[in-house]
């Protein structure tokens, strides 16, 4: 990930936005919809690598809990998303096999009003060829900007949104992007949500190990990652900003091992309150839910030694209220 380079495309799509003659308007504000984007060039960037079953393992978790993307807890209310999936099975269209290479987008996100809002940076499909790549350099960067998202009650498998286009330098008015391409980036900005809110997941900061740096030189190129509660790291053993080895591939198809998170039900008499409380409607009462500890360093180099992670603490609901 270029993290210096990751914002140039978004700056064109956005400068060139006021004149572009497109106006919506927003179901639950009164007045012309304008980007609502601020402050993004510095929101938090995160790095998310994942398969293609890992993604729809997400998307069945989200339709069976309930959850809507545009009230659930995000990690952070505006961030920059680079996403990379990877395609752990194939599947086939009219006898044609899919799934060769890998999918890639980059994201702002955020939400306003119940509604979310994003702009999806297309840079490769799967099952891509010379001659694809060739002609959507053409009109690269290809920027869709999806608004006033919210999960359909109607059909809780789509989503309801308004979008627009900008390719080739310029957004087109009456365009409309294949159906295929929106609910690809809609799924996968939903997957990494839902892979964020897993009680087995850390989110770390990834900074690179350059203490003769300036501070600005080390913000410009931090960004964050998620962690599977199985990570080398999670060690007792593993000293902090000791170098740790990791298998990305063992590290993708990780699962969490028995300290994973768990319902617990009280039971000791000096829970004599907790008891009678009945926090889930399918389960006893007194029954509480036990988060994954994270029980290795709050710091760790990687093994080349060149970059530092560093395990970010979940805000408590005094932080969250104060900010």
């Amino acid at each position: 990930m270029n993290i210096i380079r990751f914002n140039d495309p978004f700056i064109a799509a956005i400068s060139t936005w006021p004149h572009s003659g497109l106006a919506f308007k927003s179901p639950k504000s009164s007045g012309v919809e304008t980007l609502p984007f601020k402050k993004w060039e510095n929101a938090p960037l995160f790095q998310y690598v994942t398969t293609r079953s890992k993604e729809k393992r997400m998307l069945q978790h989200m339709l069976e809990a309930g959850v809507r993307l545009e009230t659930c807890p995000w990690p952070f209310e505006t961030f920059r998303l680079e996403v990379t999936q990877y395609c752990d099975e194939f599947w086939a269209t009219d006898g044609v096999r899919h799934g060769a290479g890998y999918y890639r987008a980059n994201f702002i996100a955020t939400r306003r009003n119940e509604r979310v809002f994003f702009l999806g940076n297309v840079i490769r499909l799967y099952d891509e060829t010379p001659e694809t790549m060739a002609a959507a350099r053409k009109y690269q960067p290809l920027i869709m900007y999806m608004h006033d998202c919210y999960t359909s009650m109607d059909n809780p498998q789509e989503y309801a949104y308004q979008q627009a286009t900008f390719a080739g330098g310029r957004w087109l008015k009456e365009a409309k992007m294949n159906t295929a391409i929106t609910q690809g980036l809609m799924d996968s900005l939903a997957g990494f949500i839902m892979d964020s809110m897993q009680p087995n997941i850390h989110i770390a900061e990834v900074r690179p190990d350059e203490p003769t740096r300036s501070v600005e030189w080390v913000k410009a190129r931090t960004h964050f990652t998620l962690i599977t509660h199985g990570h080398p790291a999670n060690k007792r053993e593993v000293r902090e900003r000791q170098s740790v080895t990791v298998d990305k591939t063992a590290e993708l198809k990780r699962m969490c091992h028995d300290r994973k998170a768990h319902y617990k039900v009280l039971r000791h008499p000096r829970y004599k309150y907790a008891m009678n409380e009945k926090r889930y409607p399918d389960m006893p009462k007194g029954t509480i839910k036990v988060s994954a500890c994270w029980v290795g360093p709050k710091e760790w180099r990687d093994e080349g030694g060149r970059q530092i992670y560093k395990i970010l603490e979940p805000a408590t609901p005094e932080a969250i209220k104060a900010a």
